[in-house]
Order: C-alpha cells, then structure tokens, then sequence
C-alpha cells in the first residue's frame, strides 16, 4: 500500500529508512479559504520527485472548477512524468456542490 506525502513531510518527518512505495504530492495552494480551492500550483520539480525516490506522483485536479490551470498542470506532468517511467495520480475533486449531482454506476 503506498503513502501519500507532501515534499515537507518527506524530508523533516519520514524516516529514511522507510521503505514503503511514496506517491509525492506536487500540488498546493497557499490557503484552504477562498472563493475557489481549485487555485493550486505544482510545487515541485521532477527532479525533486526522483531525488527523493518517490514512487509516484499526485497532483490535484478540481474537475468543473473555472481554473483551466490544473488540468493543463496534470497533462503537462503525465508528459513530463511519462519520459521516467514515473506514474501520475490525479487527486479529483468535484466541486462544491456536490449534493446536486447524480450517481453514476459504471458497468
């Protein structure tokens, strides 16, 4: 099972003796309040990912969100990712009104 971690946690509190698989966070913000959380970066190189052997990286993506930004951040990350053999997760949000949206079974 592998862990989640952002650049921060990795290098002041994961042992380096760790040994599980990491998929690093490269993905922020710079505050949880606000008109629209969507409004996050990539905050790390991939350079940065494979100095510190992380398995895998996550970045998130706000689907319906006004900013355009982050789903052109994950594509240009898979492509970047992609020349390393280094997997992509998109961390996926819904947006804020998630009580009025409909199920969707997948079969």
């Amino acid at each position: 099972m592998p862990f989640l971690f952002t650049r921060g946690v990795l290098r002041s509190a994961i042992d380096q003796s760790f040994t599980k698989p990491v998929i690093l966070r490269i993905s922020g913000g710079t505050s949880m309040v606000g008109k629209d959380l969507a409004n996050e970066i990539i905050t790390t190189s991939i350079e940065e990912v494979i100095r510190l052997n992380a398995t895998a990286v996550g970045l998130s993506v706000f689907i319906g969100s006004d900013m355009k930004r982050n789903t052109a951040d994950l594509a240009e990350t898979v492509n970047k990712c992609e020349n390393y053999g280094i997997p992509v997760m998109a961390v996926t949000a819904v947006g804020r009104e998630w009580e009025k949206r409909e199920a969707v079974t997948l079969v």
